[in-house]
Parts: structure tokens; sequence; C-alpha cells
């Protein structure tokens, strides 16, 4: 039963109110005046745009349990009913406990904000999805609507939106909810069907879509106001600007910040006599198709390549192509599996060419597949005469082709390990002991500490007892209070051997992650001033973080081992009675080298907020900041060395410019430091 207005008389006493659809009242749906045994049960409201729902007036408690009330937010709920708490004179409302969802014994509410909009010559019809379980369908009515009938109809419909071709937005329209697959006169009286909801017009927008990045405006043809006479005025949520923002068919022509986020949304908002509307759609950018196959790749001898580093973007077409007699396992995936054919294999190379096509454009990258045989490589790893479990053993082949491989595997319980498929050329192996045994150096085959002194391997066919020795420290040093400590940052280039550093090599942590801030299982060795001694070594921890503790007085140096990259060894450091007793020190990874920095502790000034362009540099380093007095700038390359050092008598300038025309490519630290302020930022030099 649908009701527009349920007064409860004076009087009526033990009414029992049950099963009933309450549905789209503009006013309040119950006034209850006197409640004698009166109960509301098992009754649906719904979709009812009215601040009361249920009003008490009586000063009489009124059952209402067991409602669905169009939410499961009891605040909600509460702020539907007039009752006590709203005046105390009054009784209270039980609402609670409530229905999770509608009683599917009451009838069928009626589909909710049915609208008919004008698109594309047309007629769009959508509405609200009815919120009842035993809903099996809607039913739409059109053309001649007399005596409260229409002369034709769709059964059956699943949709919330359909078009209908055949009819005008002035049509009379109305859409009803059913329960059961047969619909005929009866079934609203029945409870099978609910009433109509007769279709409202509404103005149209338009469609949710997208242009290209480099298209500067956008036309919209689209929107229709069905309402004469009316106001009207387009409104966007991004930076953009209309040509006429009161026309109904007018431009937009996008700013940087649309641009930026990828989409805006434009609004049309229709004011009429009696009602005001908004329709919206929203305006995507899309960037050029984008599309990145992969490194060259070096793959065995009948062997199939997973293409898993291929990137594409942007793109509504992909497809993969060979030059070879290979197949794909599919050829319009992201990341294939490629499958060489003999030719490939003979030739010793193939290239594949992926490409990525949509309205803005053609992208294509190409990526070659080396084959060449492989052989295995084994050993053991030895402490004095003992084998030793669990060490990481790493063989670096050295640039043959351009490919520098790297590729790690574990010591087991007797000492030995396996490569079981290395490609051919020269090889350096490293042997890391599990960082608990401190009086064991890590070691490079054979017997050495840095990998451009160790000896090469030349591996061209299976080779067999590599023997590496683990080394003792020679001397420990006495205690002291002095520590160094630092992190490995992580390298803003690209670096291939990830997959091997940021692992938990020695199985402390499953849970933990690796890398996390800095790169994770590099080397740290300290030094003695002339680099003649090895007094400690480490490795860096999973956020790339390392330190040495408990050092005497004395004068030190770092150097930070990474297999394949050159080391510029850091500064010494110094500690005495009349210094700092700790000293941070950076490694950092720039153009496959690496570099230490010396950090000074920090001090108590305040930070300047400054800011440095452009970075890259060429000639000329602008450094902005809100200088108001004397200040010092100080300029470092990576070893820490200052290459650069000025001062600032202004007061009050926006900006000063550096000339860094002389200083050799690389990157650079700016220390600016006066008036109890100081910051630290960092450039490329080209």
């Amino acid at each position: 039963m649908i009701l527009l207005l349920w007064e409860v008389p004076t009087a009526s006493r033990r009414n029992r109110f049950r099963n009933n659809t309450f549905a789209g009242q503009t006013i309040k749906v119950i006034q209850q005046a006197e409640a004698s045994g009166n109960s509301f049960l098992t009754n649906n409201f719904m979709h009812n745009p009215t601040d009361t729902v249920f009003q008490s007036q009586t000063s009489q408690n009124i059952n209402a349990a067991g409602n669905y009330w169009g939410t499961v937010d009891e605040l909600a709920i509460q702020d539907m009913i007039f009752d006590v708490n709203d005046d105390p004179e009054l009784g209270e409302v039980y609402f609670l406990p409530f229905l999770q969802e509608a009683d599917t014994t009451a009838p069928l509410a009626p589909p909710y904000r049915v609208k008919k909009q004008w698109v594309n010559n047309q007629v769009r019809l959508s509405w609200q999805a009815s919120e009842e379980a035993d809903l099996y369908g809607y039913k739409v009515y059109f053309n001649d609507f007399e005596h409260y009938r229409f002369s034709s109809s769709l059964d059956l419909i699943s949709d919330t939106t359909i078009f209908l071709s055949q009819l005008s937005i002035n049509d009379i329209i109305a859409v009803t909810a059913t329960d059961s697959a047969v619909i005929d006169e009866k079934s609203r009286y029945l409870g099978n069907e609910s009433p109509y909801a007769f279709a409202e017009p509404y103005p149209y927008a338009g469609s949710d879509t997208s242009i290209c990045k480099q298209e500067t405006v956008f036309d919209i043809t689209q929107a229709h106001n069905p309402f004469s006479p009316s106001q009207l005025v387009w409104s966007t949520d991004g930076d953009g600007n209309f040509a006429n923002p009161n026309q109904l068919h007018t431009s937009y022509f996008p700013g940087e910040l649309d641009y930026e986020s990828g989409s805006v949304m434009l609004s049309m908002e229709v004011i009429t006599a009696s009602q005001r509307y908004t329709e919206r759609f929203r305006l995507r950018f899309n960037d050029d198709p984008f599309v990145f196959a992969g490194p060259d790749t070096l793959v065995g001898v009948d062997s199939i390549v997973k293409l898993q580093s291929a990137v594409a973007l942007f793109y509504d077409q992909l497809i993969w192509n060979s030059l070879g007699d290979g197949e794909f396992d599919d050829f319009g995936l992201q990341n294939p599996v490629y499958i060489p054919g003999e030719l490939d294999y003979q030739t010793g190379s193939v290239d594949l060419v992926i490409q990525a096509q949509s309205n803005c454009g053609l992208a294509s990258d190409t990526i070659t597949i080396f084959f060449e045989e492989v052989f295995a490589l084994r050993g053991s790893v030895w402490n004095t005469s003992n084998a030793y479990e669990g060490a990481m053993v790493l063989a670096l082949r050295l640039g043959k082709d351009g490919f520098r491989l790297l590729t790690a595997v574990r010591s087991d319980y007797e000492g030995k390990f396996l490569f079981p498929a290395l490609f051919g050329g020269a090889y350096v192996l490293q042997a890391v002991p599990d960082t608990l045994h401190r009086q064991l150096k890590q070691v490079y085959y054979a017997e050495e500490a840095v990998w451009d002194r160790a000896h090469h391997i030349q591996l061209d066919a299976a080779v067999e007892d590599v023997d590496v020795m683990l080394e003792q420290f020679d001397y420990r040093l006495p205690n002291g209070t002095n520590i160094i400590y630092g992190q490995f940052e992580w390298p803003e280039e690209s670096f291939p051997e990830a997959s091997v550093y940021c692992d938990d090599w020695f199985q402390r942590n499953d849970e933990q992650a690796y890398c996390d801030g800095g790169l994770s299982n590099i080397g740290i060795q300290l030094y003695n001033p002339g680099l003649d001694d090895l007094l400690a070594t480490t490795l860096t921890d999973h956020k790339g973080r390392f330190y040495f503790k408990d050092l005497p007085y004395g004068s030190y140096r770092l150097h930070a081992d990474l297999p394949g990259y050159p080391m510029i060894t850091s500064e010494v450091i110094r500690f005495a009675p009349t210094s700092a007793n700790d000293m941070e020190v950076s490694f950092t990874l720039f153009q496959k080298q690496i570099f230490a920095t010396l950090i000074e502790p920090e001090s108590e000034d305040t930070p300047l907020s400054a800011a440095l362009y452009p970075n890259p540099a060429d000639d000329k380093l602008y450094i902005q900041a809100q200088f108001s007095g004397v200040y010092t700038i100080l300029i470092a390359d990576i070893s820490g060395r200052i290459v650069s050092e000025h001062s600032v008598h202004q007061s009050e300038a926006k900006h000063i410019i550096v000339d860094v025309s002389n200083l050799f490519s690389g990157l650079y630290f700016v220390r600016i430091f006066g008036e109890g302020q100081a910051q630290s930022l960092k450039f490329v030099k080209n």
C-alpha cells in the first residue's frame, strides 16, 4: 500500500499497521494523534525526502519496531522521528530493532528519481535502482496515457538506464518495479507491481568523455535544457574557462591544473521558477600512448622469454611483433611470453617490437633478445678448514657485450654452492658471511677485499670445485666512545641489481621490507687513512643504514663495496677528545659511481626555506630565499670537498645568482647558513 499521508485519528485504538510501503512523500508520512495499543510493524519507509517521516502527537509511547527506514544508520532514523526527544510533552517512538533491508511482504515501492533527458535525438530514461530483495525487473509505459493507462510498454527490463528513440522529451512516460515475470492489469492491485513512477524532464549536460592532452579546447555539444524560460550557468571544479558560461552549447578551455590532475568536472546548473537542477560530466585528458619494451635481455639457448619488464600506458590497442620466427603466447598482452624459433637461436638474437595506439597517437619500442649458451659453476665456502653454511655467494659477469649480470645463491650445510646456468664470460665471485659473524671479512675469490682486484674466472664450460676462503680479522680495535653511522641512499638512477640486494639474505624476517628508503646488503668497510688495514666491515640493513660503534680516538676512512661500481673513498674521519664523537656518512650512487659524503652534525638553526633552479643547471644557478642579513653559501662536490663559497650581504633579497659554469658535470651539495638559519640542498651540473 502506498499512502501520501497517514493520519491516525483521535480515539483510534489497538490498530496494527503492518506490511505497508510509504515512498516518495514530501510531507510527514505518519502523524499519530493517539496511540492506545496502536503499533506500526514491518513497514517500509523509502525515498521520502522530508525531514520528519514519523510524527507523534500524543504523550503515549508508540511501538514502531521492526520497520525498514531506508537506512541502517540509527542516528539517521532517530532524525526521521519526532517524539519526546524533540518535545518533552510527547511520548517516545520505539523504533528498535529495525530491519536491515526492505520487508518483501510489503508492496514494491515505485522506482525513484525517474528522469527523462534528451540525448542525441532520443529520450534517455534513467532511475535509481530499487532496494527490495524480491525485485524481478522493471516495466516502462508510454503512448496514449488516458484513464491512468498507457497503450504501450516494455516488459522485464533489468537495466536502470534505457534509450527510447521513438519518443520525445514531452511524452508522458512511467516506470514500475515488479517482483514477478507475469505482469497483467491486476498486478499493481495484488502487490506484484508498483504504482507508476512518472518520468520528470531533466537537463542533460553530457556524458563522461575524454580528449587528448594536446587539445586546447573542448566543444560542449550534447547539452540539452528542456525548460523555458530558465537561467543556465556552466561551472568547473578546475582552473579552465568557458567561452560563454551562460550558453547551452559552449566551449571549454582547460587550464594547467586540469591537465595536471588528469580530469575535470563540468557542471551545468539550470534554474526555473520553481526548481534548481544540476547536471555534470567528467572530462578526462588522455596522454599520448607510451611503451617501453624493456632493456635488451640475454637468455639461454632453448629458453623462452618472459617480457615482464614491458610497460604500456594510455592505449586502446596493443600488439607485439617479432622480426624473427618465434611466436607469442598472446601478442595482445602487455607482458606476454615469447617462444623463440629455430632461426632466432641460430641468428643469436631477435628484435621484438611493441606498438600501442589510441586516438591520441601511436607509440612503439623495440627490445633485442640475445641468446647464449649457459654453464654451471660449483664451489664451496670455507672458514679456515671448516665448511661455511649460509654464506651469500655473488657471481658478477664483467661487461661482456654490455651485459653486466649479477646472480646470488646461498651455500648449503656443507658449504657448497651451485650456479646452475651462467652465461659465458669473465666472472668475479664474492662470499659474504652472516653479519652476526663479525670476526669474518667479506672476500672475493681469491682472498681479495675489493672486486676490481679479484681474480677473473673465465666461464666457457662447466666449472667445478671453486673454493672461496673467508678470512678472519687480524686484530680487534680497542673499545672507544665514537660512532660512524649513515645510509646508502636509494639511487635516483636505475639500479638493475635491486632484485639481488633487496632481499633477506640471512633469513632474519620474511615480512621485513628490504631497501625501504636505502640500499640493503651493501658492504661498508672501515679502513685506516692509508687504506692499508681493514678494521671492520658490516652490511647495510633493510633501510640501507649502517653503523660502527665503540670506536677509539683516531682517523678512519669508509669504503662501500658494490661489485661492478667504482668507489671514491670517503674523506678522513678524525675523532679526538675535543671533537664530536659521532659522524654521519652518506653513500650515493651517481652516474655508475659510488660517492661518500661526510655530513656535519645538524645545528640548531631554523630552516631557511630556500630553493634552487634550474636543476639540472648549466652555467647559472639561482638560489631563491628571503635573505635578510649576512649568509654564507658553500657548494661541495659529492666527495665533500668545498668547490665554491659565496657571501650574501643583501637585505630582503629574493634570489641570488651563482656562476657554476666552471664546475665539472656531476652532483653537488649546497649549504646555506647565517642569521640563525640554515638549509642543505643539492643540484646536478650538466
